[in-house]
């Protein structure tokens, strides 16, 4: 179910750490157009609400070592699109949710990701998918700040080549400039500082 215009995206967080559940709060309070109906850290609590609640998203946090992550993915997709939040990308591959970030994501980037999800998009770090492994690695040193004869010598490749890449990615991100291809970077949790 999306949205109705101007109708606030109703988003369920379900993760077992307060901290997350707190910043998620605090990041979703800080903006118009979102309504957190629920944080819990319990999955039982969550599936017990999400008919109630009726949410446009489900932000999941992904925690391997307190519940299962895959199982919990798939049943709560049924109510739901889900956007999950992990703190490994590798966590990626096993999941197939409507949107993936890293913990490590900001505020913006979050709100972006929600917003993305509930419109019916894919959203997050697989987006990067569409950027060759080469690429990728040319971005993350580009937002660490390293020139592009710096990015060559990092990678053992020509700085033409660094260039060549970075035209690529600018073209495949739909970006006009390098700042721009860093900062969707960032604000989507592709990269961190």
């Amino acid at each position: 179910m999306r949205p109705e215009m101007n109708e606030p995206i109703r988003v369920l967080a379900l993760d077992d750490a307060p901290i997350y559940c707190a910043g998620i709060r605090h990041a979703l309070e800080a903006a118009p157009g979102f309504a957190l109906a629920l944080a819990t850290g319990d999955p039982a609590h969550a599936f017990a609400q999400v008919r109630v609640i009726k949410p446009h998203v489900i932000l999941l946090g992904l925690n391997r070592a307190t519940h299962e992550p895959i199982r919990l993915a798939r049943a709560l997709s049924d109510y739901a699109p889900v956007l999950a939040l992990a703190e490994r990308a590798e966590d990626e591959a096993e999941l197939n949710v409507a949107g993936f970030s890293r913990k490590t994501i900001d505020a913006p980037g979050l709100r972006d990701a929600l917003q993305r999800v509930a419109r019916g998009e894919r959203a997050g770090a697989n987006e990067t998918r569409a950027l060759s492994p080469r690429q990728a690695q040319v971005l993350k040193c580009a937002a660490s700040g390293e020139s592009n004869k710096l990015i060559a010598r990092t990678l053992s490749i020509r700085e033409k080549t660094v260039k060549n890449h970075m035209t690529l990615i600018l073209r495949k991100l739909g970006m006009t400039n390098r700042t721009q291809a860093v900062m969707c970077a960032l604000q989507r949790g592709w990269v961190a500082l």
